[in-house]
């Protein structure tokens, strides 16, 4: 079989410590297609043009409604950077993408065109200002989290280095979990699930040691080496893709018929492919509530269903376990789970 080209990423130190706590695992890996496909030292490149159906995949969308796509390109456009001077305590805040077009070619059909913002362009196109970094898009490709991408950012910057310290609430902040978790379960959830993912997905590996100061724990330190013994090769990968694709068309065929008399019920039930009936949807709806009870947070509510349909089409998906007898009661299982953890 002929060897698939490799796109590869340059990316700026500065853009690597970029905090913000809205971009999800889809807009993170948009964030990296777009910078495999400019040349960051021609700034004529900046507009990057994707298939609709490329782009729509990349963000995770998995209808075709117009709806479905504004709602997601207002949410990519609106999310900003934070860069902060940790030596001033200065910081600066802005938007990474300025516009996304929607248009029909005449040769390649209907296109998405991604514009940075002005003010991102010498994070973009800047590199010999604050040193860059390379990396391989198909791993962050491969990842399955925020938190794992941004792990697998963060190694491959010091992987040269082979070895990087780091305050504890740093690295929190970095990640955007929440700063009250205690060490035992940020290790489990949070740094052991990235280190194996890191380990079976990528070309980077690590190991790590966290010292307590008193009670507290500090700083961590991560041991990182370049990975030989990659268990997933890309071809298995694009072959799960392929599959992934198959169930979601049979998915979306049979959810067509579900109609929604609320429009706010309708607009939570797109992150759930409209799988559910309003009955059904009504009960998802009284249990998120709990979780997220702001009525003007219904993005996150959104967002939040999104990331959890996606665990259940997962776990539908693992041949290795039983098969789930009713999916409606397995999805709000998992949502009743979540509450009662809180």
């Amino acid at each position: 079989m002929a060897e698939k080209k490799e796109h590869v990423i340059e990316m700026s130190h500065r853009l690597n410590l970029m905090r913000s706590e809205k971009f999800c695992t889809n807009e993170l890996k948009v964030l990296d297609k777009y910078m495999s496909r400019i040349n960051p030292r021609d700034k004529s490149t900046r507009k990057v043009v994707f298939t609709l159906k490329e782009f729509q995949k990349d963000l995770g969308i998995n209808d075709l409604r117009y709806k479905t796509l504004r709602t997601n390109v207002e949410a990519l456009l609106g999310r900003c950077v934070f860069l902060p001077n940790s030596e001033t305590g200065e910081f600066i805040a802005f938007q990474l993408f300025k516009e996304v077009e929607l248009k029909k070619d005449s040769t390649k059909g209907w296109i998405v065109t991604l514009d940075c913002h002005d003010r991102a362009v010498d994070l973009f196109f800047d590199l010999a200002k604050d040193g860059y970094f390379s990396r391989k898009l198909k791993y962050s490709m491969r990842l399955n989290s925020a938190n794992q991408i941004k792990f697998y950012m963060l190694m491959k910057e010091y992987e040269g280095v082979g070895k990087k310290k780091i305050r504890l609430t740093e690295l929190i902040d970095w990640l955007k979990v929440n700063p009250n978790m205690p060490w035992k379960y940020f290790k489990r959830d949070v740094v052991d699930i990235c280190q194996k993912a890191l380990t079976e997905l990528t070309d980077v590996t690590f190991t790590y040691e966290c010292k307590r100061n008193g009670h507290a724990y500090e700083y961590i330190t991560f041991f990182i080496k370049p990975n030989h013994h990659e268990q997933m090769m890309l071809d298995d990968y694009e072959d799960d893709e392929n599959i992934q694709a198959e169930v979601l068309e049979t998915e979306e065929t049979v959810s067509e018929a579900y109609k929604y008399s609320n429009e706010n019920l309708e607009f939570l039930a797109e992150a759930c492919d409209n799988s559910f009936s309003e009955d059904e949807m009504q009960i998802i709806f009284s249990i998120i509530v709990k979780k997220i009870p702001s009525h003007k947070e219904w993005l996150e509510r959104y967002d939040y269903l999104l990331l959890k349909y996606k665990e259940l089409k997962y776990r539908i998906s693992r041949t290795d376990l039983p098969p789930i007898k009713s999916k409606f009661n397995y999805f709000r299982f998992m949502l009743e789970s979540d509450v009662k953890e809180e």
